[in-house]
């Protein structure tokens, strides 16, 4: 699980959230809060909290779980805040999560982040600990269940865990970056490294540069909210690549960002956040119909039809294309699974831009 060990470093390191991408939610579940969270970082029972969507319906219930009392009558909250079925709630309740974490971040605005003042929900004033991240677990195999975007921008990257036949024993390899700390006084010390880690003006172009060959990907035009990353994400690259360095560099003097943790840190990032097949209408289950139960021939010619008029009044990379090599190119686009990538399938949109940009000798 060193890759899981990694991610929730990197996490904590920068006060962000991430996504688990598996094929086996409870089980993973189960071995990140007992192998890693309560064995290797530990962590108490009281500062982990593992929250079902499924089982509520409004924010001041989700609150609840969030938060434990401390001393004085006050609240805290939890450390780790362990988020399942998201794919199956409902957009409303993916609405108030959304707010739910946005409050948490105080809006995110640059004085939250510099000065962390007590958040105040549903009248409780909540404080916010040193060491706190959100994970959500995913079910890869439910990728087509998509989730809101707005609440997907309010996860830093992904990782896929694949299981293996010895899995409950790979929490033995974990080792500290630095053997003589604690793993929170490693965290501590760790995060205070980052703003030392040097970025060239060479680098941060190849960080834009990539950024906007995604924006302008063709695909993109099908899905524009879905897929086009927003500006932010420049400073999420960029902040992820320096954090990665400061994990595996830690010991070095000389802490700066090469073009190799740029393409990992935009392939975590990308492949989460880009998704062309939001739009239903371009993807296979709609240009390949099933006819053999309740075809209805007038509704799928109405929906062909459509197809054939947005493609034709698209400017950009698909003026002038032919309706027929539009929806091969289509097809062979379309997500299928791929363990070895960060979302468990695979992303051509991120793929393509790491290829056509490339990086500063």
């Amino acid at each position: 699980m060193d890759n899981i060990f990694t991610a929730l470093s990197l996490s904590l390191m920068d006060r962000k959230r991430f996504v688990i991408s598996t094929s086996n939610v409870n089980t993973l579940i189960k071995l990140l809060v007992n192998g890693i969270l309560r064995k290797v970082c530990k962590f108490n029972e009281s500062q982990i909290e593992v929250i079902d969507l499924l089982e509520y319906s409004n924010e001041e219930e989700l609150i609840r779980r969030c938060v434990k009392e401390i001393e004085g009558g006050e609240y805290e909250l939890k450390n780790i805040l362990i988020w399942k079925n998201m794919q199956k709630v409902k957009p409303e309740l993916q609405k108030i999560l959304y707010m739910l974490l946005t409050k948490i971040d105080l809006y995110d605005t640059n004085e939250s982040r510099h000065n962390p003042k007590p958040v105040i929900l549903k009248g409780y004033t909540i404080n916010r600990p040193s060491l706190f991240t959100s994970i959500t677990v995913l079910d890869n195999k439910l990728y087509h269940m998509k989730i809101d975007q707005y609440l997907k921008a309010k996860f830093w990257f992904s990782i896929n865990y694949v299981f293996e036949p010895n899995h409950e024993y790979e929490t033995k390899n974990i080792v500290f970056p630095l053997e003589n700390l604690t793993y929170i006084e490693n965290i501590l010390y760790l995060r205070n490294s980052i703003q030392k880690v040097y970025v060239k003006p060479d680098i941060q172009r190849y960080i834009y540069s990539l950024v906007i060959q995604v924006r302008n990907h063709r695909l993109c035009s099908l899905a524009p909210r879905q897929t086009r990353l927003s500006t932010r994400s420049i400073d999420d690259v960029l902040n992820l690549s320096k954090a990665m360095v400061v994990w595996q560099r830690h010991t070095s003097d000389d802490l700066f960002v090469t073009a190799d943790f740029v393409k990992v840190a935009m392939r975590k990032i990308g492949y989460w956040l880009v998704d062309w097949e939001y739009n239903t209408l371009y993807t296979s289950k709609e240009l390949l119909p099933d006819r053999s139960a309740n075809f209805d021939a007038e509704q799928v010619e109405e929906k062909d039809y459509q197809r054939r008029m947005e493609i034709s009044m698209m400017t950009g990379s698909w003026f002038g294309s032919d309706y027929d090599y539009v929806k091969k190119y289509l097809l062979k686009s379309e997500s299928t699974k791929d363990d070895s990538t960060p979302t468990g399938v695979t992303n051509i949109i991120i793929e393509e831009a790491l290829v056509a940009v490339r990086p500063p000798i």
